[in-house]
Formats: C-alpha cells, sequence, structure tokens
C-alpha cells in the first residue's frame, strides 16, 4: 500500500547537508537542553532556599507581633512582604482560627504557560508554624512566584536556541563546501555513469585516492570495461549478422529461382525479390507478416499452396511438386517448387522454406527431346546401313530396321546378342570384331568384312560413345554394303593397272621419242648454224631462217610434252632463290624483240614501285610462264600493243602477293572459249590452230605452274578486242632488302677488323652478285665459284681467310666439300672458317650443320649485317 504522502527527492548532497545539520542541531540541543537541565535544578534549588528563608524570616516577624498581639503589624508586614515580586500570597492563621490572608492579584508571566509545565517551575506554596519562645502562634503559609526567574530562564533558551540556529546555518555554511568537495568524486562517477548510459561506453571514472570511493570507481570502470566489451562483442555480433544477412539476401537475390521462407502458420518471414516482384508483385516489406491467402488474388492457387505447406512441415522431410502459374507480367510458366520444414536449436518446427524454379523452359526441351527422339528413332530405323549399337561386353543393346531385314532375325533375337554371332551367325573370338580395337582406344576404326552367310560385304565403321563424365558407355557399328562399290573397285583396279602400263609405255615412249628426236634435231640445228658461216644468197638465207624456225618450233613443242609429262607425274621440283623480277621480264623481252619488231608492235612494261627490286621464287618457272603468255601475245596481235604489268595485291610483313599481266590489242578469245583454253592440247578453235600453229600445251602448263607455286592463273578477254591473261603468286622479300627499305643508310655496314680474303660458293648467280657486291664493297677480297667442286679446287690452289659455302648447290654440295676440306686439313694442320649459307631455317637445321663441322650458320635471304658478324665471330677463333 503507497503512502498518498512522499517526500521530495533530495540530492546526496542536500541528504548529506541535512543530516550533518540535523546531528549537528541534536547534539547542539542536547547540550543546550542539558545544560538548561542543570540550570533548572540549580534555578529550583535558589527558589527553594529563597522560599525557605522567605518564610523562616517572615515567621520570626510574625511570630514577634503575635507574641505582642499586635495583629495590625503583622497585616502591614504581610502586606509589605506580599509586594514583593516573587511573593503572590501570604496567609496567617493564629491559633484560633483566625485568618489573615494577603494576596497580590498582579499578573507576573513572563513565559508561556507550556514553558511552564515543560520546566516545572511554577508558583508553590510553603507552609511553616509560627513558633516563638516554644508557643506556637498559628500557621504561616507563603506563595511564591518564579516568574521572574521564568522569564530569563525563557529568554536564556530564545538566545541559546538563537545561537543554535545561527551556529547550525554556519556549520551547514562550513560543512556545504567540504560536502560538495567530498562528493565530488561521487558527482565525477555519476557524470561518467549518466555519459555512460547515454551511450558513452569509453568513459571511465577517475580516481579520487579516497579508497572508499576509489573501490566504486574501480568498481565502476571495470563494470564499464565489461560492458563496453560485451556491447564491442555484441555490435560485432550484430554487424556480423547484418553483413550475412545482407549476404544472405543478396545470394537469395542472384540465385535465379522463387524462394521464400514461412512461420508455421503460413506468414512469411522473408523471400527473395524475385519471388517478391515477379510472382506476388509487392515490394518485399509488404509481403513479410502475411499469408498466401492475402496476398494471392487466385484464391484456389493459394489454398493449394497452403495445404502442400502443411504437408511440408508434417512431412519432416523435403517435398516437391509441379504447378503451372501465372506471373505478373501475365506469362504463363510452370514451376517445380521444393518445401521443407526448419527448426530452432531445440528441435521443433519453427517454419518452412522454399524454393520453386521455372522449368518452362526445361518442359520444352523435354518435349522437344522427346520429339528428336522418335524422330531419330524413326531416322535409326529409316537408314539403309546396318546400325548396331553395342556395350563393353559385345553385345547389342540396340539395332536398327534394316539391320534386322538383312540379317533375318528379330529385335528380340538380336538385342543382347554377341554381334559377331549376330552378324555372321557363327561364334568367333573378341579379336575378330572390331568392337575389340575400339574398346582398347576408345578411337573411331574403319574396317571391311565379308559375311559370308549374306554373301556381301560391308564397311564397318565404329564410333565410341562417352558419357558427361567422359566414361566409355558404347560403341555405334554403322555397317554399309559396299558389296557393288568392291566390284567397281576390282573393275577401276584392271582398269588402273591397264591406264599405268599405257602411262609406262607412254613415258618410255616419250623418252624414246625425245631421245630419238634431240639427236637428229642437234644435227639440223647444228647444220644450221654451220651454214650461216657459209657464204648464202638472200634466197638460200630464206630457207635458212625457215628451217631454223621450223626446228625452234619442234624442239619448244618436245619441250612442252616432256614439262607436261613431268607436271602430270608430280616430277617436277621449285627451286627458290633470289631474282629480279624487272631483270626477269627484260631478259624475256630480249629473247622475242625480233618477233616484236618484225610484227612492229609496240611493248610497254608498267610495273608498280611498289614492287620490290628482288624476290624469292623459282625464277626459271616464272620465267617459262610469262615466256608463254608473252609468245601468244605476240602471235595473236598483228597491230597495237603488247604491256607486261606487275602490282602488289597483298603485303604481310616479308611475305607478299604480286599480280602479274600480259596484256594485248590482238584478236581476243570468245566467252565460249574461255573455259577451255587452260586444258591441254586446246585452243580456242581449229581454225586458230591451223592459222596460228601450236599444239595447245602452253596455257596447260602455266596453270598447272601456277598451281605448284600456290598462284593462279586466268584471262579476261572479249572476241575481237584483245585479251588480259593475270598471274597471280606468292613471293617472300630477301631480308637484305627489307633492312635496305627500312634504313638504307645501316644496310652496308662498316667492317671494324682487317679486310678478308674471301671466297664466296653460290651457285645462283643474282646471289653470288649480291653477296659479292657489297663484301667488296665493304672492303673484302671477294672470289666467288658456283658450286662445290669449284670451291675445293680454288681453295687447294689459294689460301683464304672465310669461306661462305652455299649447302645445296649442283655437282657438288656445300656439305660434300667441307667435309673433303676438313678431311685435308686432318692430314695437314690448319683449318679455313667455313659458313654455312642456306635457305633452310627449320628448328635443328642449324645444329645439323654445326654438326657436320660448318663453324658458322647464315640463312638466306642473307642479312649483310648478321652475316659480317658471323664472319667476325669465326675469323676471331670464337666458338660457335
Amino acid at each position: 500500500m503507497t503512502s498518498p504522502f512522499k517526500l521530495p527527492r533530495l540530492s546526496l548532497f542536500t541528504r548529506l547537508l541535512l543530516v550533518s545539520g540535523f546531528v549537528m542541531f541534536v547534539i547542539t540541543s542536547l547540550l543546550v537542553w542539558f545544560q538548561a537541565l542543570h540550570e533548572l535544578d540549580s534555578l529550583r534549588e535558589r527558589i527553594r532556599e529563597e522560599l525557605h528563608d522567605q518564610l523562616r524570616d517572615l515567621s520570626a516577624v510574625v511570630a514577634g507581633n503575635a507574641a505582642s498581639g499586635d495583629y495590625h503589624s503583622i497585616e502591614q508586614v504581610l502586606r509589605s512582604t506580599v509586594k514583593q515580586e516573587r511573593i503572590y500570597l501570604i496567609r496567617w492563621t493564629d491559633q484560633s482560627g483566625r485568618v489573615l490572608e494577603v494576596v497580590d492579584n498582579a499578573s507576573r508571566r513572563h513565559a508561556p504557560a507550556w514553558f511552564e509545565k515543560l520546566t516545572d517551575i511554577h508558583k508553590r506554596r510553603e507552609s511553616t508554624l509560627v513558633e516563638a519562645g516554644g508557643r506556637s502562634y498559628g500557621e504561616l503559609v507563603l506563595g511564591y512566584s518564579p516568574a521572574k526567574e521564568q522569564a530569563l530562564f525563557w529568554r536564556l533558551l530564545q538566545l541559546q536556541g538563537f545561537f543554535l540556529l545561527v551556529g547550525l546555518a554556519s556549520f551547514c555554511g562550513l560543512m556545504a563546501p567540504v560536502i560538495r568537495q567530498a562528493l565530488r568524486p561521487l558527482r565525477s562517477l555519476q557524470q561518467a555513469a549518466e555519459r555512460f548510459g547515454n551511450g558513452d561506453y569509453r568513459i571511465r571514472a577517475e580516481l579520487c585516492r579516497l579508497p572508499e570511493i576509489d573501490t566504486c570507481v574501480t568498481a565502476f570502470n571495470e563494470m564499464a570495461a565489461t560492458i563496453e566489451d560485451l556491447i564491442h562483442q555484441r555490435d560485432l555480433r550484430e554487424q556480423h549478422l547484418q553483413d550475412r544477412r545482407a549476404f544472405l539476401h543478396t545470394l537469395l537475390d542472384t540465385i535465379p529461382a522463387l524462394i521464400f521462407y514461412k512461420d508455421v502458420n503460413g506468414c512469411y518471414l522473408g523471400c527473395n525479390t524475385l519471388y517478391a516482384e515477379r510472382f506476388i508483385g509487392l515490394p518485399r516489406e509488404q509481403i513479410i507478416g502475411h499469408s498466401d491467402l492475402e496476398l494471392i488474388k487466385d484464391q484456389e492457387l493459394a489454398g493449394f499452396i497452403r495445404h502442400k505447406d502443411r504437408e511440408a512441415l508434417e512431412a519432416g522431410q523435403p517435398i516437391s511438386y509441379e504447378l503451372p502459374v501465372t506471373m505478373q507480367d501475365g506469362s504463363q510458366v510452370q514451376v517445380e517448387s521444393t518445401k521443407m520444414a526448419f527448426r530452432d536449436s531445440a528441435g521443433q518446427v519453427v517454419g518452412l522454406i522454399g524454393i520453386s524454379h521455372d522449368i518452362t523452359a526445361r518442359k520444352q526441351a523435354e518435349t522437344e527431346l522427346r520429339r528428336s527422339r522418335d524422330e531419330w528413332e524413326r531416322t535409326f530405323d529409316a537408314m539403309a546401313d546396318l546400325i548396331f549399337i553395342i556395350d563393353a561386353n559385345h553385345r547389342i543393346i540396340r539395332v536398327n530396321q534394316a539391320a534386322l531385314d538383312a540379317l533375318g532375325v528379330t529385335r528380340t533375337q538380336a538385342v543382347q546378342a554377341p554381334c559377331y554371332l549376330c552378324m555372321h551367325g557363327k561364334e568367333a573370338p573378341p579379336e575378330s570384331c572390331p568392337q575389340s580395337q575400339t574398346l582398347l582406344d576408345h578411337d573411331n576404326h574403319c574396317v571391311e568384312t565379308l559375311v559370308e552367310r549374306l554373301g556381301r560385304s560391308f564397311q564397318v565403321t565404329t564410333i565410341p560413345m562417352f558419357g558427361a563424365d567422359g566414361s566409355y558407355e558404347a560403341t555405334v557399328h554403322v555397317a554399309h554394303d559396299i558389296t557393288e562399290r568392291k566390284q567397281h573397285e576390282a573393275e577401276l583396279e584392271l582398269a588402273r593397272e591397264a591406264a599405268d602400263a599405257a602411262n609406262q609405255a607412254k613415258s618410255e615412249f616419250l623418252a624414246n621419242m625425245s631421245h630419238e628426236i634431240r639427236t637428229p634435231m642437234n644435227g639440223v640445228i647444228g647444220m644450221s648454224q654451220l651454214l650461216r658461216f657459209t657464204e648464202l644468197t638472200p634466197e638460200q638465207s630464206e630457207y635458212l631462217h625457215s628451217i631454223e624456225l621450223s626446228a625452234d618450233n619442234l624442239l619448244s613443242l618436245i619441250n612442252d610434252i616432256l614439262d607436261l609429262s613431268k607436271i602430270e607425274a608430280g616430277k617436277v621440283e621449285l627451286e627458290y632463290a633470289d631474282f629480279s623480277l624487272r631483270k626477269t621480264i627484260n631478259d624475256i623481252v630480249s629473247t622475242q624483240i625480233s618477233r616484236i619488231h618484225q610484227k612492229r608492235l609496240q611493248i610497254k612494261a608498267d610495273l608498280s614501285a611498289a614492287v620490290p627490286d628482288l624476290l624469292v621464287g623459282d625464277q626459271l618457272r616464272i620465267k617459262q610462264i610469262l615466256l608463254n603468255l608473252l609468245s601468244n601475245a605476240i602471235k595473236f596481235t598483228d597491230l597495237g600493243s603488247i604491256t607486261i604489268g606487275a602490282t602488289v595485291v597483298s603485303e604481310d610483313g616479308g611475305q607478299l602477293v604480286l599480280r602479274l599481266s600480259v596484256s594485248d590489242t590482238g584478236i581476243g578469245i570468245s566467252p565460249e572459249a574461255m573455259g577451255r583454253i587452260f586444258a591441254p592440247f586446246t585452243q580456242a578453235d581449229s581454225s586458230t590452230t591451223r592459222r596460228y600453229g601450236g599444239t595447245g600445251l602452253g596455257l596447260a602448263i602455266c596453270r598447272k605452274l601456277a598451281e605448284l607455286m600456290g598462284g593462279r592463273i586466268w584471262a579476261e578477254s572479249n572476241d575481237g578486242s584483245g585479251s588480259v591473261f593475270h598471274l597471280e603468286l606468292p613471293f617472300a622479300v630477301p631480308q637484305q632488302l627489307i633492312c635496305s627499305n627500312d634504313d638504307r643508310s645501316a644496310a652496308i655496314p662498316v667492317w671494324s677488323g682487317t679486310p678478308l680474303t674471301l671466297l664466296v660458293a653460290e651457285d645462283n648467280p643474282v646471289n653470288a652478285r649480291f653477296i659479292s657486291t657489297l663484301l667488296t664493297k665493304i672492303g673484302h677480297q671477294v672470289t666467288t665459284v658456283e658450286n662445290g667442286r669449284q670451291a675445293l679446287e680454288r681453295w687447294q690452289r689459294q689460301r683464304f681467310d672465310c669461306i661462305l659455302m652455299d649447302v645445296q648447290m649442283p655437282i657438288m654440295s656445300g656439305t660434300e666439300a667441307l667435309q673433303t676440306m676438313l678431311a685435308i686439313d686432318q692430314i695437314g694442320g690448319g683449318h679455313t672458317p667455313v659458313i654455312a649459307l642456306t635457305a633452310n631455317a627449320l628448328r635443328g637445321d642449324r645444329e645439323r650443320l654445326l654438326a657436320d663441322g660448318f663453324d658458322g650458320y647464315v640463312t638466306k635471304p642473307v642479312d649483310i649485317r648478321l652475316l659480317c658478324a658471323e664472319m667476325q665471330r669465326v675469323t676471331t677463333k670464337e666458338g660457335p
């Protein structure tokens, strides 16, 4: 029961001040009270003594006057006595009972009545017998009033109370700063506690060197540190929880599925954004705390979901089901939902979590897969080839209808039957079946087999099948009936043998004809040349010119036939080397200049400035093609001009593609004839052959040579308006040409040592001239030879400081010449450094040539700076 009266809440300072003041007041009051009691006792004793003295004296006076019978005097004495300050009553009763009473009616109260009762100092009456001389004269009563003493005592107490209050106020005034100073550590502790309570967990109270307070301060600081650590740990856990919650939300939002979790009443605890926005159509915050019946408009769907939720809560294990739903965008999708109850730490089911996947695409894929499988089954059975799927035990697990029809068995008989037995009708070792090799290497195989019981030949292709994990599962055997093909192959083999025999006969015939024709042709041409040194008449000169022209045509015909035969037999080898395209074209034109002048034609060369001066290619074959094209242009042009051009089609580093063209203003080629001009023994039409002659092999040879060099040749023409023949070929650019184009001032290096005497063995005159010219300009003395034999002979006659040896040369290769030199050096002592010059730049070529005995190695196209560096190295006795 609470009291209706509530004391005000006072501060500790006020309480201490009041308590100390109260204690001081009590102590002082007690001291004053004890002193007052002492004085009161003294006053009482003094009043008693004064009353006794006064009564004795008055009794003596009354006794004397009574003895004399002077009552009047007695009355006067009594009246005069009663007027004294402390006497208020005198009564004398004589022995006869006569009463004489004198009363002072004046009020003498100087102190409150309660004080009089408290101090017990009030009016007193004392009586005594009046005697004199042994005789009694009656009784005397004296009334004594201590009003004056009461007033004095009251004023004294008031004064003491005043001083007590003043002293108490002074004491409180003096104690207030003392108490305040004493309470300052507690106030600091209070402020620290208030700040700590307001969230400043790092605040600490200061010690004051008062043991009792310091104990509290220390306890507070320890408590604050503990609480701060707990709060810090709580903050860390909360931050970690927030991070995990954010991670969980991010994870749930990242998963491309509808994810949700509910309590046991079906109210949502949370979900991912995809579920909230796509399925429910509300923000996630508005979903939490609501059930499906409140959120989903389709109450039937909501009831079904609610039923499945209860089933998942009661099942104790995950449940899955599929259902069609309509999303918020109106799309109809098929979802697969999986739900499972989750429990708290006590093992009680507190809710469920679910995830729904959009399986629309999967359902469509399954439908498509079934459709594809049905189509595959139909295709599988409709295929004409015999198809078996065989497991690792050589047993058939699947077979198509064509195989069943061919083998004359039912599907039941074929499935799980050994493949060889089913195919051949008899048992055989497993290694006789191509399935065995497929099982060993898991690779495709193709074999031919004869099924004797069917009398048919089959080409069996085995293809291993692997699972998603890469493990072997089965092998597909496709047996294709090749009986008719084998018969055709046998017939073709007979035809090929006959053709080979005919081709051999043709080759022998061509070789014999070449030898038999060239022998008399040498005599005809030789005699014709001898006739030129005799005196001939103009008519004889004309006849001789006809003989020479006919001999040249016949020799050209023989060479064309032999070239075509070599090309068709694949015996033409290309020789790539550095050559000048401009010089090649000039050489070709110079060989035909007499024919050009004879027909009064104009010849022009139109070479692009981008075409390099030097190229790497087969100069002989390029010259053969261009000469044929130029010869045809001269042959079929009676009036006008012929132009030889060259342009760059593309360029990539040291590789480029050139387009060479020969155009004329001759008779042209009709569109009908354009498609057959590159066929052997074919010209535009028979009239051309009769008018201009020729075998029709030239363009066929040109086309085959162009394709052999990785290029192509084609023609553009209209009947009667001239022709243009294009030759497009790939070329390499020599390295020294690239260097000169990049920095012409640095193309020729400066030789810092003593000039050398050099021997250059190079069968290509362009290369030999290029190397010797540059080395001579550097300051060396250069001697050139064309093959290894000449190099060996020259080395034996003359001392050289270094030899630059081409590896592949006619008569004697560079390697053969080097081996002979090394053998001679072992006998006679001494050694001349030899540097290999080779177009072989593949991996291992350098090591192979150094192992053969070469001191250095430089690849073609030759970089003169690298060559000089290699010469400097080998001539200063440094190791390779």
